[in-house]
């Protein structure tokens, strides 16, 4: 069976950078996959949708739990054969509020070994969005998402008994956070 390590944080935090860091010289591999991903080709499948932003501002909520619940019973089947990082967020802005990005029905699908948490300053997180074209655009208040992020990544742990790892990931310092993932992920 392989290992199961939750990445979050919000868009623009620098997750990609920090993991492809990490990863550098590991013994053990892993695959990187995206849990949005898997859950628009199961609404997408499904007929919901025909573009990934529709999930979290045209989905009904009953339709996305069921999307969710799909989602992660492929990844936890997925967990089996390899190691991987499922590159998540915590909270997720739809009409109706905050939602959870890994509610208690998807977390007991999902065999977890670790949830990490990757932080960064509001400014920071502002800097790569702009940088970064392929960040979709989005208006949730970053230090808000920041602080919904931790709350709801300190229940996911306390849920699951899964170690919860929270780091920074400064401006010009990925190298530095993916070595303390790194040493993390050779941990456990």
């Amino acid at each position: 069976m392989g290992k199961l390590v939750a990445i979050t944080g919000v868009p623009g935090v620098g997750k990609s950078t920090v993991v492809r860091f990490a990863l550098e010289g590991i013994k053990e591999k892993y695959e990187i996959i995206n849990f949005g991903d898997y859950m628009f080709d199961a609404a997408k499948e499904a007929g919901l949708v025909e573009h990934r932003d529709a999930m979290r501002t045209q989905m009904p909520l009953e339709s996305y739990k069921v999307i969710q619940e799909l989602a992660a019973e492929k990844i936890s089947s997925k967990s089996k054969e390899m190691n991987l990082i499922l590159d998540t967020h915590c909270s997720v802005l739809k009409p109706q509020g905050y939602y959870p990005g890994l509610p208690h029905h998807v977390l007991k699908k999902l065999p977890l070994d670790l949830l990490v948490v990757v932080e960064s300053s509001e400014e920071g997180i502002t800097t790569r969005r702009i940088k970064d074209e392929s960040i979709r655009k989005r208006e949730e208040p970053i230090t808000e998402q920041q602080r919904l992020n931790r709350m709801y990544a300190v229940a996911c742990s306390v849920l699951t008994g899964v170690p919860l790892f929270i780091f920074q990931n400064e401006q010009g310092k990925a190298k530095e956070a993916g070595d303390q993932l790194r040493m993390v992920l050779e941990g456990i």
